[in-house]
């Protein structure tokens, strides 16, 4: 995964995607957003 500035993002394209995770409060929670965050992936987020 690159790190691009949001700005090269806008011109590239005019519509992005992108998900926000909060820190999972427990060992099964944190187990969940990982697995949540592989699947998102796949949806290939700006």
């Amino acid at each position: 995964m690159s790190v691009r500035k949001i700005t090269e993002i806008f011109a590239q394209k005019p519509r992005t995607y992108s998900f926000e995770f909060f820190p999972p409060k427990t060992d099964k929670g944190r187990d969940l957003m990982y697995n949540t965050a592989a699947e998102l992936m796949k949806l290939q987020p700006d």
